[in-house]
């Protein structure tokens, strides 16, 4: 559907919507009705019957994997488990979902409901911040593979969570008070050192967690971006910072950090930079570096592709079998085109074309995006969502399906209805009685 249409047909809807809303009005001689009903509304799209089909399957991970006890869905599907960035990819692709016309309004406020009732009551990690994991059948905090324990916690996945729940409360007025009263709760001031960079509670210690500053290049970039949008302002990672560099396909990309601490560079953060924010950061803040590096890193991808025929998308990601957790970089491990494990194992054979990769490329208008599609778009289970990708070797299919790939999946179809899929993300610090009143003496 050419953009032109699909303005005109967001109008048409509207103004059905705006028929209603004026009879609310006059049945009920009530402003705030109309109001409320033309924010929740606001930029719904129309999608054709193609991106409604990749819509609709990336919808069926969620459907699927949700525990009707808890509200939380698994961040890998038969894992069992659930993350502070998996309960934001549920919050992103209801969102999204719902403004693509894939889950009806009543089916949309049930999931997120059930979803804010247990971060109400969730468990803390060091009785502070939300976990990496929770068994999602009851929501105890676990550490796997171990069935319990204290996992610690991730300033970079309390980011991403900041972020949708402060696009969750932008849209439905009636999630604000819930939402305030659940970020009330955690000691987010924790998450941030002296200097103001992110940090994790790491487990181990027999004093309690033990706090660091958080490796994670790009993710912490984008990451700023959530505290930015509960009005604090963390410090500004500056992305390629170093004096070490590598040359990929020509191109030299440097890399900080010191020796295996060196971070994968991968198109991930910064595609969602774009695909969420339109690289117009929170506060005012200035994205124009990430977005010329990700143009970099798309280029060097399809000169790849022209010189190997190799397709390539790379991302992180997630296998049925050990190494369970995987990142493909433009760089990792030091090297480019690596793929490594969590703990820095280089892993070559495994180098997949990751279907989220590929779907942001896609909504973004990337350079090779339309062959990466057609290598992609056959990668799903029509029950349960779109698969991880395509190994690039092998052409085998990585069967494991996780919340991440399938809520970027949604995000992308929906910027590729109406851009940014968050439209209005203005700084604010809620207390639960809606007023001001959340800062941290290292973050003003």
């Amino acid at each position: 559907m050419s953009p032109l249409a699909t303005r005109r047909a967001s109008l048409t809807r509207l103004g059905a919507l705006g028929f209603a809303g004026t009879a609310l009005a006059t049945l009920g001689g009530c402003g705030t009705v109309v109001r409320a009903l033309r924010e929740e509304t606001r930029g719904m799209a129309s999608p054709g019957p193609s991106d409604r089909r990749r819509a609709e399957t990336a919808w069926r991970y969620f459907r699927s994997t949700r525990n009707g006890a808890t509200g939380l869905c698994e961040a890998v599907a038969g894992a069992g488990f659930a993350s502070a960035t998996s309960i934001a990819d549920q919050i992103a692709a209801g969102l999204c979902a719902y403004r693509l016309g894939v889950v009806s309004r009543v089916d949309f406020d049930a999931a997120m409901s059930a979803l804010l009732a247990f971060l109400a009551r969730a468990p803390l990690a060091g009785g502070a911040l939300p976990g990496r994991f929770y068994a999602v059948a009851t929501g105890a905090l676990i550490d796997p593979p171990a069935a319990s324990g204290d996992p610690g916690w991730s300033g970079i996945q309390l980011g991403r969570l900041l972020l949708w729940l402060r696009a969750l409360t932008d849209r439905f007025e009636q999630y604000r008070v819930p939402v305030a009263t659940i970020v009330a709760r955690w000691r987010i001031c924790d998450a941030l050192d002296d200097e103001g960079r992110i940090c994790e509670g790491l487990p181990g210690n027999p004093q309690g967690l033990a706090r660091q500053p958080e490796i994670g290049a790009g993710y912490a970039i984008y990451a700023e971006q959530g505290y930015r949008a509960w009005g604090l302002s963390p410090a500004r990672t500056v992305p390629l910072a170093s004096d070490f560099a590598v040359t990929v396909e020509g191109q030299d990309f440097a890399i900080g950090g010191l020796g295996s601490k060196r971070p994968p560079l991968q198109i991930m953060p910064y595609a969602l930079l774009g695909l969420e924010l339109g690289w117009k950061g929170v506060s005012g803040s200035d994205l124009s570096a990430e977005k010329a590096l990700l143009a970099r890193m798309f280029d060097v991808q399809d000169r790849r592709r022209a010189r190997t025929g190799i397709l390539t998308a790379r991302a992180d990601f997630k296998r049925t079998s050990a190494p369970y957790a995987l990142i493909g970089g433009i760089v990792a491990g030091g090297t480019p085109w690596g793929t490594v494990g969590e703990d820095g194992t280089a892993f070559p054979e495994f180098g997949l074309l990751a279907t989220k990769a590929s779907f942001a490329m896609w909504a973004l208008g990337a350079p090779g995006a339309k062959e990466t599609m057609a290598a992609t778009d056959t990668l799903f289970d029509g029950g349960g969502g779109w698969l991880e990708g395509r190994y690039e070797t092998s052409g085998a299919q990585e069967w494991t399906r996780s919340a991440a790939t399938n809520a970027v999946v949604l995000e992308a179809l929906l910027y590729r209805e109406l851009g940014p899929v968050i439209d209005k993300a203005e700084p604010a610090a809620l207390t639960p009685d809606g007023t001001a009143g959340f800062a941290c003496p290292q973050a003003r």
